[in-house]
C-alpha cells in the first residue's frame, strides 16, 4: 500500500502518500517499496496505488497549518464523499476554481481603476467608466452564478 501513510486517526497533520518522507517522518512511498524488495518482492509485481482524494484536519491553532501541525479531530464532510476528513479530488479543484474566480475579479477591478485613472479627458473618463461598470457587472454576475453552483452541488 503506497498511500494513507497518515490520516485523521492520529493527532497531528501529515502527508497522504509522499513520494520521500519528510524530515522526520519514516513513512513514504519510496521507503515502503525498498522494503519489500529489500524482502524479496519481484519489481515487477509491485504496483504503486495513487490516491486521488485528500486528507483534512482541524487544527488545534488555525494559524500553524505546516504539515506536523497538531490537530483536534477530522475536517468538514466533503460536499460529495460526506465523510468528514477526506475530500475528493474533485472537491480539491471547486475550492481552486472559487479562489482562481476571486482572484480573477480583485485583478479586472484593479484594472478597470487604473483605466480610469488614465483616462485623459472628461469625455473619455466617462466612456470608460462605462464600459468598466459593465465589465464588473458581468464579472460579479458570473462570480454569483458559479459560486450558488458550486454551493448548490
Amino acid at each position: 500500500m503506497t498511500y494513507d501513510y497518515h490520516g485523521t486517526w492520529e493527532d497531528k497533520t501529515g502527508l497522504l502518500a509522499p513520494l520521500n518522507s519528510p524530515p522526520g517522518d519514516s513513512l513514504s512511498m519510496t521507503i515502503s517499496l525498498d522494503w519489500w524488495v529489500r524482502s524479496g518482492a519481484s519489481k515487477a509485481k509491485l504496483h504503486v496505488g495513487l490516491a486521488l482524494y485528500g486528507r483534512t484536519w482541524t487544527l488545534t491553532n488555525p494559524g500553524d497549518s505546516a504539515i506536523g501541525s497538531a490537530a483536534s479531530g477530522k475536517g468538514p464532510v466533503g460536499r460529495f464523499t460526506r465523510e468528514p476528513g477526506v475530500l475528493s479530488h474533485y472537491e480539491v479543484l471547486l475550492v481552486v476554481v472559487v479562489v482562481e474566480v476571486v482572484v480573477v475579479v480583485v485583478v479586472a477591478a484593479a484594472v478597470a481603476v487604473a483605466i480610469v485613472v488614465v483616462a485623459a479627458t472628461a469625455a473619455a473618463a466617462a466612456a470608460v467608466v462605462v464600459v468598466v461598470v459593465v465589465v464588473v457587472v458581468v464579472v460579479v454576475v458570473v462570480v454569483v452564478v458559479v459560486v450558488v453552483v458550486v454551493v448548490a452541488v
